[in-house]
């Protein structure tokens, strides 16, 4: 491979010069007379390039035009001449995959090399006479030397650098006044509506202070909220579809069959007419554009608020037209506050800085003229440079004459010049590329830098050593901050999502045009190099639907086309031009993201030397070509958002295939170990997959990243599934696991190789594992956690999640469906001093009741802390709450976010818990950022838990059962979740609650006929869950003995979900009954199952609506025969289902079921009675000799 492949300097100078040297070699077979010719051109070439890059050192400003014209010309010619040699390349290749067995075929080979010997030679000797002209043309006309003007200092070029961490966003500077006054002027306590339009020129800082604004001024003050960033060619659709998607999910999903403007209008007005909304719209460059959006945005007397920001006064003076409205400019930084911000970017502190710098520093700063960007970007030039003064002193040179007369606006154009040519060739490409991307776009940093290596801007003989030199651009691109960090990795190393200030973008796009490295369609037409017909690099950022036809005939040159990305479009019209958009046999790149229709690829031989095809569309599928094989150079196909059936059977011969994405929902076809070169699959769906598939996983032995979704299947798949993972541990680096698949989550660990593990990063979202598996602690190198936790983990989960060494990030999400103070940290269980020594990230997600405590020395080096807290728990843990110790963690603390849940919670409880978090953090000696956000603010009750009358929720956890009497007066109650354990039976009173559409009841005990009867008397039922358990033995329970549920009731209900704890219980439903019900889930005693004849479920195929049944079979105490039995019951009755309902069933705790053969064991019965003393209370143990020897009756929570 080239050392320097491609650059926007030479062009794809290094890369030819290198393809050449490759032509030499005894693979093609070449005459002597053409090897010549090849030489002789490599020779012209290599001056060439050296003259290129002594150009692309200097300053546009410093070029004469007949050397600017001679450098394009050069460029382009190499660009051809690398053309030429791909055609020829991938001809070769086509005609070696032939036999040549026999003499005629032979002879043919022969003629055809004869051919192609003589069509190069006749080519190359084509190519060295257009180098010969040009390099003719410079001797003749000018000298390349003469042709640099003079200069007063020689710009320092600085070597890249490796990547370093990044650091935390800035502290900002001189934001606290102008944002106060903006607070002011909004006076968020008027009902009145109003707007604040922030207005100045472009680098100013009007996104940053709006922003300020928008996250200083309290969520819980306004019923919606939303930002959107608008710029120069806004997509109004998208636009609306993204305040739709922050207000409302429910408008959001209809906005999505929306078709034209004006339908997307009428429904933001008519989601936001009665609320209270607040609403930040950023960079509006055109009065259209604002009335527009206006008139989606209703005008009330709820006090609404509106921020917009502007370049143009104009359109300010449109925003604050006809309503109560402000305009607010922007002003440029005091001296004070620009030396306070340059020196924290160059020295961590806004005043430490060396004695002799000031006096420049002073001078460098009057050239910025308080401009935040100017400041940042000329900071981020000096910032790797020495702190010589004379260092400084030239830098300040370089600058002063050009810009003195310049406008403030011209002056920042300067700088960033600078920062441009004082990049390193190779980080000017990759800057250069950023101009594909849309105005505001997020840029993902992975999927960039893949691009940039499909791309050829990354030197490098190895695929790892290139992505980590392109990480390494791209950190340096943030340092110099020319590139802005907007979502960074949980332990602050990594930057995941960036975009470019469009003041940047701007400069960029600029270069980019001319240098005919891209050209831009962006709805007004192309925006390209006037002196070049061809296009080498096309980004289609505006919906071209209306005018494809026209694009499609002027374009002309599309053979030169080496890479098409393609940004919010309709593929309609596209695809019947597929032939002229995609028919070039040096397209590299293909990237399709968020458009509309199929996309047809066209003819695949043409694309062979295709390397990066990413398609993104909505509400279409595009269909893969079956010769999919003959993309012989992808290296990376992402389809995660198409829902294809299946891929084709020849994509497997893709043998340089390194990156493939998927839908779960695809079927991948059966030899998928031939890729050799695989190193990232995602996301396979374990249960839609063959067998083979799955053990041909294990022989794909440079696999690095795998996601997979391990939902139920069958048992040879569950092997399969086990074998694969525990032989691909060994070299994994990342997992995910999707799914509910509970006994196989963690087994393969248990036979993985006996070294360490290199897995770095793991996420178990299987929302059946029970408890952290001892398994974990053997993940030594593991940096990033993310564990899902359906019941209890206790003390012990904490230890074993606090002896991972090199932890970084850990996010733990607490789930339970049953009653009681059970989680990760059940009684508060402290997070103490030891362990977790080098956590930087923690989040806490708890979906049921626990608290937190942090003791003193707790997580020492943690930065960011995120907490989803319950604050109906709030005063059940007692004095402090649901966290304790916040203040006590490290002085690293930095952010703190705690979701507050408000469902089924108090006023009291919300505000006590609010009031905790900021108490805490208002102590801590860092002063950690802190972000409060309410969830489910709507299903908060109001009121105290005394005035039930005015509640249309209710959620009894461990409250008395005497808060249940009364319930006759809740006419309005549409929900009820009880869950204390304290009810014996049904209450009569229930049966008053015409309204209820939502049940859940924990009933202790038998309930019977009647308690049937008065849950299905509920006219307005949808939702039913009833948990069943008793600490007596006996056949008690819902259906005691097999009472049938009948066609009387349960007119309306959808979802039936029954929970059997170590109670004895059978249902039958008959013919008729539940008419409507879809969705069945049972949670069974196995061990009952031959107590009822016919088992414990009858009638199943008789409920008429059902489309999916759930069964969670507990094999606690049971035997074989009585498992399969009742699986089997199931399995049949299903089958006969005239639905066909999709069937869901697995087995729990099957480690504890009987052996039929231990059963006969004389002393068994006393081993078990021994076993359980100790956590059993004492009369249950004195009826142990009336069960049969293996029938213990554990009690919930035991």
């Amino acid at each position: 491979m080239a050392e320097m492949i491609s650059s926007a300097a030479t062009g794809v100078l290094g890369s030819v010069i290198d393809k050449l040297a490759d032509m030499l070699t005894d693979k093609y077979n070449l005459a002597r007379d053409v090897k010549q010719g090849i030489r002789s051109l490599q020779d012209e070439l290599r001056t060439m390039e050296a003259m290129l890059l002594r150009l692309e050192d200097k300053d546009d400003d410093q070029i004469d035009p007949l050397a600017k014209d001679w450098r394009s010309n050069v460029r382009e010619l190499s660009y051809d001449i690398e053309d030429c040699i791909d055609r020829f390349v991938l001809n070769h290749s086509h005609g070696d995959g032939g036999s040549t067995a026999n003499f005629v075929h032979k002879a043919i080979q022969m003629v055809k090399t004869l051919f192609k010997d003589r069509g190069i030679a006749e080519e190359i000797r084509r190519l060295k006479r257009l180098v010969s002209e040009q390099s003719e043309r410079g001797k003749r006309y000018y000298d390349i030397n003469q042709c640099l003007l003079a200069s007063s200092s020689q710009p320092v070029l600085l070597d890249p650098r490796a990547p370093a961490l990044f650091q935390e966003a800035r502290d900002l500077v001189g934001i606290d006044a102008p944002r106060e006054e903006i607070i002011s002027l909004l006076r968020c306590e008027d009902k009145e509506h109003k707007v604040v339009s922030i207005y100045g020129i472009g680098g100013q800082g009007k996104t940053t202070l709006a922003m300020e604004v928008y996250h200083k001024i309290t969520e819980a003050a306004f019923d919606s909220r939303a930002f959107v960033f608008v710029s120069q060619t806004p997509d109004m659709k998208k636009l609306l579809r993204d305040i739709l998607s922050q207000i409302s999910k429910s408008h959001f999903d209809q906005s999505q069959m929306l078709e034209t403007v004006e339908q997307l209008i009428r429904t933001a007005k008519e989601c936001l007419k009665d609320k209270r909304y607040f609403i930040l719209i950023d960079d509006i460059w055109s009065v259209s554009a604002w009335e527009l959006l206006r008139s989606a945005l209703p005008v009330n007397d709820n006090g609404s608020r509106i921020i917009t920001t502007t370049r143009i006064e104009a359109v300010a003076k449109s925003c604050c037209t006809g309503i109560a409205a402000q305009m607010y400019q922007a002003k440029p930084l005091t001296h004070d506050d620009s030396q306070r911000l340059f020196f924290k970017r160059l020295f961590l502190s806004g005043d430490d800085c060396h004695p002799d710098l000031r006096k420049v520093s002073d001078d460098i700063l009057k050239k910025c003229c308080g401009l935040p960007l100017a400041i940042i970007s000329i900071a981020g030039l000096l910032a790797n440079r020495s702190k010589a003064v004379e260092v400084w002193v030239n830098v300040l040179r370089s600058i002063a004459a050009a810009v003195d007369k310049d406008s403030p606006i011209d002056k920042m154009k300067r700088i960033l010049l600078l920062s441009y040519v004082d990049l390193p060739h190779n980080l000017k490409s990759c800057l250069l590329y950023l101009s594909v991307f849309p105005e505001d776009y997020p840029i993902d940093c992975r999927q960039l830098i893949m691009l940039w290596v499909a791309e050829g801007l990354i030197p490098g003989h190895d695929r790892e050593s290139m992505e980590q030199l392109g990480r390494s651009y791209l950190n340096e691109l943030i340092n110099r901050s020319l590139v802005q960090p907007t979502k960074v990795g949980g332990h602050g190393a990594t930057v995941k999502q960036c975009r470019v200030h469009d003041v940047i973008l701007e400069f960029i796009v600029s270069k980019a045009v001319e240098d005919n490295f891209v050209t831009i369609w962006n709805g007004n037409g192309f925006s390209k190099n006037s002196s070049s017909n061809k296009i080498r690099r096309l980004s289609i950022q505006k919906d071209i639907s209306s005018r494809a036809e026209e694009i499609a005939k002027t374009k002309k040159n599309g053979a030169q086309i080496r890479s098409i990305n393609i940004f919010g479009s309709n593929l309609v019209l596209v695809n019947k031009h597929a032939t002229e958009f995609l028919n070039s046999q040096v397209l590299r790149v293909l990237n399709i993201d968020g458009v509309v229709g199929e996309c047809s690829l066209g003819n695949v031989k043409s694309l062979g030397q295709l390397k990066f095809l990413r398609i993104k569309n909505k509400f279409s599928a595009s269909k893969l070509p079956e010769d999919i094989e003959k993309l012989q150079h992808l290296e990376t196909l992402d389809l995660r958002w198409q829902c294809l059936e299946k891929l084709p059977t020849s994509i497997i011969q893709l043998q340089k295939l390194v990156r493939l994405h998927v839908h779960p929902s695809v079927h991948l076809p059966d030899g998928i170990g031939s890729l050799q070169a695989l190193e990232e699959l995602s996301t396979i769906d374990f249960g839609i997959q063959s067998v083979k598939f799955i053990q041909g996983l294990s022989d794909l032995t440079n696999l690095r990243i795998l996601e997979i979704d391990w939902q139920y299947f069958r048992k040879d798949h569950k092997e399969a599934c086990i074998s694969t993972l525990s032989r691909l541990f060994g070299h994994l680096r990342e997992l995910r696991m999707w799914g509910s698949e509970p006994d196989a989550t963690c087994s393969f660990m248990s036979s993985c190789v006996p070294t360490p593990p290199p897995l770095q990063m793991l996420l178990l979202d299987t929302h059946n594992l029970y408890r952290v598996g001892p398994q974990i602690s053997s993940l030594v190198n593991l940096t990033r956690l993310r564990i899902f936790v359906h019941g209890e983990a206790g003390k012990e989960g904490i230890n074993i999640l606090a002896s991972l060494p090199m932890l970084l990030s850990l996010t733990v999400t607490l789930s339970n469906d049953q009653d009681g103070d059970l989680g990760i940290l059940f009684t508060r269980h402290a997070i103490s001093r030891q362990g977790f020594q080098r956590l930087l990230k923690f989040n806490l997600r708890c979906w049921r009741e626990a608290a937190l405590e942090f003791e003193p020395g707790a997580m020492p080096k943690l930065q960011k802390l995120k907490l989803e807290l319950r604050a109906r728990c709030q005063f059940k843990f007692g004095e402090g709450g649901l966290v304790l110790g916040l203040q006590n963690l490290g002085l690293g603390l930095k952010h703190v976010a705690v979701e507050v849940v408000c469902y089924a919670a108090v006023a009291d409880e919300v505000e006590a818990l609010e009031d905790d978090i900021r108490g805490a953090a208002a102590v801590h000696p860092n002063r950690p950022m802190l972000q409060i956000q309410r969830i489910h603010q709507d299903w908060m009750a109001q009121g105290s838990l005394q005035v039930l009358e005015e509640l249309s929720r209710i959620n009894l956890g461990i409250q008395s059962v005497k808060f249940i009497q009364g319930f006759g007066d809740l006419i309005n109650l549409k929900l009820l979740k009880i869950d204390t354990r304290d009810l014996n039976c049904m209450d009569p009173q229930i049966s008053s609650l015409v309204n209820l559409t939502r049940l859940r009841s924990f009933v202790r005990g038998e309930v019977g006929k009647e308690g049937i009867n008065i849950l299905a008397s509920l006219p307005m039922l949808l939702c039913l869950t009833v948990g069943l358990f008793n600490d007596k033995d006996g056949d008690s329970g819902i259906v005691y003995p097999r009472n049938a549920i009948n066609p009387q009731g349960f007119q309306r209900l959808l979802k039936f979900h029954i929970r059997c704890y170590w109670c004895d219980a059978a249902l039958e439903f008959e013919p008729g009954a539940m008419p409507k019900l879809e969705w069945l889930k049972l949670h069974l005693m196995a061990r009952c199952q031959f107590k009822w004849e016919g088992g414990l479920v009858l009638g199943l195929q008789n409920l008429a609506g059902l489309k999916h049944v759930d069964v969670d079979v507990d094999c606690s105490a049971a035997v074989a025969d009585e498992v399969e039995a009742l699986e089997n019951d199931i399995r049949d009755a299903a089958g006969v289902h005239p639905n066909s309902p999709m069937l869901q069933a697995t087995s729990r705790d099957g480690d504890g079921m009987d052996d039929t053969e231990k059963i006969k064991e004389p002393n068994q019965s006393i081993r078990m009675e021994q076993k359980i003393q100790g956590f059993m209370p004492v009369e249950f143990c004195q009826n142990l000799a009336v069960h049969r020897p293996l029938d213990p009756v554990i009690p919930i929570g035991a």
